[in-house]
């Protein structure tokens, strides 16, 4: 309130669940027209959105997400959606691609190593290859900027998983030789 009240031209980025609307962000939406939004989405399965957001409610964040994304049209803004992968979510991260591009924004993949059972790091090797070799099978468009960006962070988490799987041989290795010496 302070911002808009002393700066009303300043851009103003909100970071959200979505899972939170209510008359106060609704009165900011229709009075200030510099807001942007970064959206954190688990899911886009119902099902599995709220095994992982405890307490969310699927609908009720899509909804929202498709206010700010018209919000942001109309105002010509930005909107991004973050994603943590993780063990749960490891099926659908390319349908976060698709959703960003059918939507004409953009998804950026968070590093999670934190809890370690959640994590795809910690994933034995054999388990992460096969996460890999599911994910490398798509290919995105890669028309528009936003196409591009969503296609390189995929992309670039395709590599992280690579990473980590190599990474995870050679403490193999290295525990095996241990035990061998």
């Amino acid at each position: 309130d302070m911002i808009v009240e002393l700066n009303p031209k300043c851009g103003i980025l909100i970071t959200t669940n979505a899972n939170t609307m209510n008359p106060r962000i609704e009165n900011l939406m229709n009075t200030h027209k510099n807001l942007h939004f970064n959206i954190s989405i688990d899911s886009l399965q119902k099902e599995n959105y709220e095994k992982i957001r405890v307490n969310g409610k699927f609908e009720y964040a899509m909804k929202n997400i498709q206010k700010f994304i018209d919000y942001s049209r109309k105002n010509k803004t930005h909107v991004n959606i973050l994603v943590c992968p993780l063990t749960k979510n490891a099926h659908e991260l390319d349908d976060f691609v698709n959703f960003a591009n059918e939507n004409k924004i953009c998804v950026y993949y968070h590093t999670v190593v934190k809890p370690k059972e959640l994590s795809l790091k910690y994933l034995p090797t054999e388990e992460l290859n096969k996460i890999v070799e599911n994910l490398s099978i798509y290919k995105f468009p890669s028309k528009t900027q936003k196409q591009r960006t969503n296609k390189q962070n995929f992309e670039n988490l395709i590599k992280l998983l690579k990473s980590w799987s190599k990474e995870n041989e050679l403490n193999i290795e290295e525990k095996t030789l241990s035990e061998t010496e």
